[in-house]
């Protein structure tokens, strides 16, 4: 039927231009708009048209094997496959009419349930390319901006296929019998699996439109910061679903660049590979995490091992990328005030995110403490250690945008977020201890140098500064934080006692003794000739750690009355910490 086809899209097209020419305010719009709801009755005629295209297709390719190039279809699947490219097009000049576009979503949606039928066409690989975009599109704007619509979308089309209907999946794709999903009320279609089929196919344009489907009915439903008790745990869902969630990830970059990756691992260079694609995946996954989602996510893309022992997946790591990307935008956002926290909407979201991360970086050191002390580990492979450093890293830089002052909430909620990271977990003990390593490291092996010779690897500054600048956000006016600091234990490596005395100007006795937190944090101050930002972020992290404590302040000043607190070292720096009559702390930059 081309021409009752080409004759429906002309007039829809009519219309669309029509409606696009008249002022908003027109008294003629009645009467067209009436013609308008008279072609919406052809919505059963599109629905019935796709799945034509459907069977015709199942029954050519039982009947062959292997991929079918179009030009050689038979006639008269080419013209169903013209006559569907028209409908799709028809439904889009429809939908593109303003004034009529929530009549037509209801429409399409509620009576003909248009959305079934498109996302079958999406999730079927041998349905050509033109049609699985237009029917994404159109799913798209089926569900956008249109709360009645997105909550029947996401209602009918699930995350993921149950176990059940996994099986006859399964079975079909096996030939195993050639009945299954003969009949389209018994066709199973997921979002997992327009995702898994057009992510698996390659065709990154329509994984976009896919998952902008699927973001935008999430939008429509939660309706700005009023979320339905209803929707929330639709939400919650969907954020939950490990299928659909691991494919999401899975699917963020292009399979052409993981494959160059593996291939030139030794050769990375900083090329951006990100695709519509990237963006949408992204955006999906920070709009989860917004909603208090980051625990859920993170243990639905984690594997659980054998000898109970923690390890990390590439696709966590993949989350932990997007988490801390997301949270640098937020923190140069100029609408940070009105703006969801990344890691959620209230301050015990991101408190219970906060603690889980900080427990998941003391697991990745423990586990890579013990990989440093013995050989004959055959559990794991380099590469996963490798991974547990990058992620780590991550840790540390998220836990630092999120304790920090700049955020939406007011100071009370932030000392308490950063009360309950830094008292129930470990995560301040394992900073300052690995602090410590670090500033022995440095002295092994920058001993002899000048200090303006001072060289420190890229990878070693990153991550000196990272928790130097945790430090003092964990500490910011916190003072049983404070306190902590100044309780952890570092003890001084017999084979670099001599080289920290050397570098920190401490006394023997100082040496000898064992360090606190304390101790750590001014030493490292001597090393900031190899690192530009370690001096910025030290000078924040001791005022922050000394600020209104008497007992901090009291050690310091022990340190003062040794002469081991102003050093040489320090003076060139420009870094002095000061203790005025009031015991008010005042860490100087001088020269500045």
């Amino acid at each position: 039927m081309p021409e009752l086809w080409k004759d429906r899209l002309e007039k829809a097209r009519g219309a669309q231009k029509y409606f696009s020419s008249l002022p908003e305010q027109s008294e003629n719009k009645s009467d067209t708009l009436h013609s308008v709801y008279e072609l919406s009755k052809h919505f059963q005629d599109v629905t019935n048209l796709l799945e034509s295209y459907r069977r015709e297709l199942e029954s050519l390719y039982s009947e062959t094997e292997g991929e079918l190039d179009q030009s050689e279809f038979p006639r008269n699947v080419k013209a169903i496959i013209a006559d569907s490219r028209r409908a799709l097009r028809f439904l889009q000049s429809l939908l593109s009419i303003d004034c009529a576009r929530a009549n037509i979503q209801l429409t399409a949606v509620r009576e003909y349930r248009l959305h079934i039928s498109l996302a079958i066409v999406i999730a079927d690989r041998r349905i050509d390319g033109k049609c699985q975009l237009w029917a994404s599109q159109i799913l798209t704007n089926l569900g956008t901006a249109n709360p009645i619509t997105a909550e029947i979308i996401l209602n009918d089309v699930e995350p993921s296929p149950s176990e059940t209907d996994a099986a006859k999946i399964m079975l079909e794709k096996l030939q195993v019998s050639k009945k299954i999903n003969s009949d389209k009320k018994d066709f199973v279609v997921t979002w997992m699996q327009m995702v898994h089929s057009t992510g698996g196919a390659g065709n990154r344009s329509v994984l976009a439109v896919v998952v902008t489907a699927l973001f935008n009915s999430i939008s429509a439903i939660a309706n700005g910061d009023e979320i339905s008790i209803a929707s929330m745990e639709k939400i919650k869902c969907i954020s939950r679903d490990e299928l659909l969630v691991n494919n999401l990830v899975r699917f963020m970059l292009p399979s052409k660049v993981i494959q160059e990756g593996k291939e030139n691992d030794e050769d990375k260079q900083e090329t951006d590979h990100s695709d519509d694609a990237t963006e949408w995946i992204s955006r999906l996954i920070e709009k989860f995490c917004s909603y208090g989602m980051f625990p859920h996510l993170y243990n639905v893309l984690g594997t659980i091992s054998e000898n109970g022992s923690v390890s990390i997946t590439p696709e966590q790591l993949v989350l932990l990328h997007c988490v801390g990307s997301a949270l640098d935008e937020y923190h140069r956002s100029d609408t940070i005030d009105s703006t969801p926290h990344v890691l959620g909407s209230s301050t015990s979201d991101v408190t219970t995110s906060c603690v889980l991360l900080a427990k998941t970086y003391c697991h990745f050191q423990d586990e890579l403490n013990m990989s440093k002390a013995t050989t004959t580990d055959k559990q794991r492979y380099n590469g996963e250690y490798v991974v547990m450093k990058e992620a780590s890293i991550i840790i540390l830089d998220i836990l630092s945008n999120s304790l920090s002052s700049g955020t939406r909430y007011d100071e009370k909620e932030c000392l308490r977020i950063r009360q309950e990271v830094g008292q129930s977990t470990d995560i301040l003990s394992n900073i300052v201890k690995e602090l410590g390593r670090l500033v022995d490291l440095f002295g092994i092996e920058n001993r002899g140098i000048n200090a303006r010779e001072l060289k420190i690897d890229e990878g070693d500054q990153h991550l000196v500064t990272s928790i130097v600048r945790l430090i003092g956000n964990l500490c910011y006016r916190c003072k049983e934080n404070q306190d902590k600091i100044r309780h952890i234990a570092v003890p001084v490596p017999k084979h670099s006692e001599g080289n920290v005395q050397e570098y920190t100007q401490f006394s023997k006795a100082a040496v000898s003794a064992e360090r606190n937190g304390l101790h750590v944090l001014l030493s490292c101050t001597s090393f900031a000739y190899g690192c530009f930002t370690l001096r910025e972020w030290a000078i924040v992290a001791i005022r922050n750690t000394l600020e209104g404590n008497l007992k901090n302040q009291k050690i310091v000043e022990e340190l003062e009355a040794q002469q081991t607190l102003d050093t040489p070292e320090l003076q060139r720096l420009g870094v002095k910490v000061d203790l005025d009559k009031r015991g008010n702390v005042r860490v100087k930059h001088e020269g500045r």
